[in-house]
């Protein structure tokens, strides 16, 4: 109204504190390139094999083995492990579906395991080869450390060194020999107060000599870290006596 006046007040109000702005941190990185195959089979599939060979390791035994070519090679992942190690990505298993197994190994070595009741295997344990050591199998690559690096995966590049010689190796005769004198020597200490055929068998017989014909087994495919089998793929091993 006319006469009379009006005061205001205004106030202002300081924020304090800092206002803070979060970046992305890379804390881990990988590189990876999957193989040019969906699976084990297809992988399998694209390599060409050799007939069966043989190579002597003493007298009477030898390993048995087939050679492979393909476009794509395994790698260190795929092959990590001793000879026989159950923590590669492959592992292997032989069918017992041959004679020479069926007709002369197994009456010899295994049959009625305990031997003759009381023989058992002292030398090894039943794992991870199996008792029978249907697991002595591997893959012998030539180098075995391939692997892709880094610079190689943004460059879409191969691997600059092609190994010189991969092969699937059948070692049961090796293996399964070892058992037959483990069980030999056992019984040549029971034979002293003891005989029966099958001790005698042991002590007399000598362990065959691999024969020619198809040897079978199962190439499996393992999951890293929870070892679970997720394919089996048949595989043949043709062995004739003149491919040495």
């Amino acid at each position: 109204m006319a006469g009379q006046s009006t005061d205001t007040e205004i106030k202002t109000k300081k924020a304090e504190g800092s206002i803070q702005t979060f970046q992305e941190k890379s804390i881990f990185a990988s590189y990876y390139r999957s193989s040019q195959y969906a699976t084990l089979a297809e992988k399998l599939r694209s390599q060409s094999f050799s007939l069966g060979w043989t190579w002597i390791l003493q007298t009477g035994i030898s390993e048995l083995g087939t050679n492979m070519n393909g476009p794509e090679f395994f790698d260190v992942f795929e092959l990590v492990g001793s000879n026989y190690s159950q923590s590669q990505l492959f592992q292997f298993e032989a069918k017992t579906n041959n004679p020479w197994y069926t007709d002369y190994v197994y009456p010899l070595v295994y049959e009625g395991y305990p031997v003759a009741g009381v023989i058992n295997l002292k030398r090894r344990t039943s794992e991870p080869l199996g008792l029978p050591p249907l697991k002595a199998i591997h893959m012998r690559q030539n180098p075995s450390d391939l692997m892709l690096k880094e610079e190689m995966v943004f460059a879409n590049a191969p691997i600059s060194v092609d190994p010189t010689m991969t092969s699937i190796v059948f070692n049961l005769p090796l293996e399964m020999y070892r058992d037959y004198l483990d069980f030999q020597s056992t019984a040549a200490n029971l034979s002293v107060t003891q005989s029966s055929p099958r001790i005698d068998l042991l002590l007399l017989k000598p362990f065959p000599i691999l024969r020619t014909g198809t040897y079978n087994l199962d190439i499996k495919y393992v999951l890293p870290g929870i070892r679970k089998v997720v394919s089996v793929n048949p595989f043949t091993i043709n062995y004739q006596s003149s491919n040495r």
